[in-house]
């Protein structure tokens, strides 16, 4: 499957999220999957209705970085509410290294297995956001990708003051 697509489903305590395809900007429908993503991460840890999250990226072929914002996002939240870190699957080399290249071989517990079959996927309600909400979105994953280490930092810094004054002359 070549468009990316997120899928989730709850395993008891534990929600699974299923990166599927290409999750990039570029890829059709990445707005609306990232928005999507974005949504139902404000309705979980509103919610705290789960106690860990397990990442399983072994269908994903490629990956942006404002979905690694977010991912960022999900383990930022599981070590303050539950003291641990989150569990990423990933059997790909090439999101291996983008996995390591923004450090999350040190935020992250990474496995390198399939996932156990989850039958029960489904994909996750669809959301669209506003010019100006997926403004905020992409410049809160950033800020994720900048709070994580000094290369991100240095990476995305351009990226981050451009969506702050994006930001701040929508206001």
């Amino acid at each position: 499957m070549d468009t990316g697509n997120v899928l989730y489903a709850r395993q008891g305590n534990v929600v699974v999220l299923r990166f599927v395809g290409k999750l990039g900007f570029a890829e059709s429908g990445s707005r609306s999957t990232t928005a999507a993503l974005n949504a139902f991460l404000k309705q979980l840890f509103e919610a705290k209705d789960f106690e860990n999250i397990l990442l399983d990226l072994t269908e994903a072929t490629s990956i942006d970085s404002t979905t690694l914002g977010l991912m960022a996002k999900i383990t930022k939240f599981s070590m303050e509410h539950f003291g641990r870190k989150t569990m990423i699957l990933s059997m790909n080399e090439n999101i291996d290294r983008i996995l390591e290249s923004v450090g999350f071989d040190r935020v992250f517990v990474m496995v390198h297995e399939a996932a156990s079959p989850c039958p029960d996927m489904i994909a996750l309600p669809a959301a669209n956001d506003s010019d100006r909400e997926w403004i905020s979105t992409v410049l809160t994953a950033h800020q994720e990708l900048c709070r994580l280490n000094e290369r991100n930092y240095a990476t995305f810094k351009c990226l981050v003051e451009m969506l702050e004054k994006e930001t701040a002359a929508a206001i």
